[in-house]
């Protein structure tokens, strides 16, 4: 049986036009990079139109929660960077999709991260975790290279309980194959508590950006919110002021992605 063609023609015809290319090349670019990932056409086809900055509209909403979470994942991955590669433009402000989430921009973030986001307290907390893997990500790339969890992380003593845990856990979802991935990387399958610990164990790598106030809190901020996160990601309700804590270093986090961005 062949491979299914890509059924989002009206997407297709869009990229083809601002490409200045035909449907076909794209077409046949995109099955492409459907076989290459291994992940659905109409996924490769949105993820190739967002990494030339076309616009994917109604594509992208038609998307079932199984697919938009592939596509979520596909876009934050380190290995994104090989498919769209960081370009040399001046630097702007942070566009997100929802006025009420401008607080807590990080602009080295996707907007898909953004999109389709539930309650406050659990978005607020989903958009903060991938932010900080995020960070970890840039800081230990750009200093131990890109196998930076194999070469340097597996071999930090006090990490090694973190380094087995998201071994098994890569394991046992490697065995559920009708389920959807969290991830390439093995940043992916750690949680809180764990990127938290990464950046205390790694104080050599992470000490520079917290060296100088007001930065220098944010550590012990992020910290404070461990009960607050364990407490939502149960599907339990926190009471205003702790969600207000939540709402105030969550800010501070992000108003200090911003100035690395900004610098």
């Amino acid at each position: 049986m062949g491979r299914p063609s890509i059924q989002n023609s009206r997407l297709v015809s869009k990229v083809a036009k601002k490409l200045n290319k035909s449907e076909l090349d794209i077409r046949k670019t995109v099955s492409a990079l459907s076989h290459r990932k291994k992940i659905p056409l109409d996924v490769a086809l949105i993820f190739y139109a967002e990494g030339k900055g076309i616009g994917t509209g109604d594509a992208r909403r038609n998307l079932d929660s199984a697919k938009t979470l592939i596509l979520d994942r596909i876009l934050n991955s380190p290995e994104n960077e090989k498919d769209h590669p960081p370009q040399k433009t001046p630097k702007k402000k942070v566009k997100v999709p929802n006025v009420n989430w401008n607080r807590y921009a990080d602009p080295y973030l996707f907007e898909a991260v953004y999109l389709n986001i539930p309650s406050e307290a659990y978005s607020i907390l989903f958009i903060l975790e991938n932010s900080i893997r995020g960070f970890i990500s840039r800081v230990l790339s750009e200093n131990h290279g890109d196998n930076w969890w194999s070469d340097y992380i597996s071999g930090i003593k006090s990490l090694s309980k973190i380094v087995t845990e998201v071994e098994r856990r890569r394991h046992d979802e490697s065995e559920n194959w009708h389920h959807s991935k969290r991830g390439i990387h093995e940043i992916y399958y750690t949680d809180y508590a764990n990127l938290l610990a990464i950046i205390r164990s790694c104080d050599v790598d992470f000490s520079e950006y917290f060296k100088k106030v007001p930065a220098r809190n944010l550590p012990g901020k992020l910290e404070e919110l461990t009960p607050t996160r364990n407490v939502v990601a149960h599907n339990n309700k926190i009471n205003k002021t702790d969600l207000d804590r939540l709402k105030t270093h969550a800010h501070d986090w992000f108003s200090y992605m911003q100035s690395l961005y900004a610098n």
